[in-house]
Formats: structure tokens, sequence, C-alpha cells
């Protein structure tokens, strides 16, 4: 079982999302307990039609760890809630700036 809600590797880093499609908007929710351990909570407008939603959520993902779309693959998940997307880039980095933003999520109301 993780602990947290990400995974270090060599060429970047692996994060665990929760996604759930067809919302009011897309946003991220913060933190939330998963059977294997913590997941980030996402929300997306668009439906689960043909990748829309997985496309969604890596724009979403693109814009809030100010990374370029073309960085962010999806490892797992494809047909499922439970995604699994591949970040390039320095993987310290990447967690400080996924920690700012998991803090600003849940401190909003």
């Amino acid at each position: 079982m993780r602990d947290v809600c990400y995974q270090q590797r060599d060429d970047g880093l692996l994060l665990f999302v929760r996604l759930t499609p067809n919302a009011r908007k897309d946003e991220v929710l913060g933190l939330m307990d998963g059977a294997d351990g913590p997941l980030i909570a996402a929300k997306v407008r668009a439906i689960p039609d043909k990748g829309k939603a997985n496309k969604a959520l890596i724009a979403l993902a693109s814009t809030w760890l100010n990374v370029a779309k073309s960085g962010i693959s999806l490892k797992s998940g494809s047909k499922s809630r439970l995604k699994t997307l591949l970040i390039d880039g320095n993987a310290a980095e990447l967690i400080t700036t996924l920690k700012l933003v998991l803090e600003t999520a849940e401190k909003q109301p």
C-alpha cells in the first residue's frame, strides 16, 4: 500500500488519480483514500467517450502542474476512473509543484 499519491521514477513522476467525468467544471479536489493508498481526486466536464475524459484530464494536469501536454501520458486506466499518469520531468520539482497545488485545492471550499 502506498502512503503518497505519486511514485518517483527516473523519467519523471507517476500520479495516481480518481477521475470523475461529466462534471460541472474541470478541477482538482485534493487527496482521497483509495484501496491501494492516496489518490488525487479530479473532475472534468468531458464525457467518457472515445478518450475525451482522458484528454481533458491530461489538459487539466498540464495546467495545474505547469507541464506541457506532450509531457503527460496515460499509463493505465483508459477505461477506468482510476488513472495513472506519467509526468515527464524532474521528479523532485514536480513533487514540490504537486504539493503546492494540492494544498491550494484542499483549502478551497
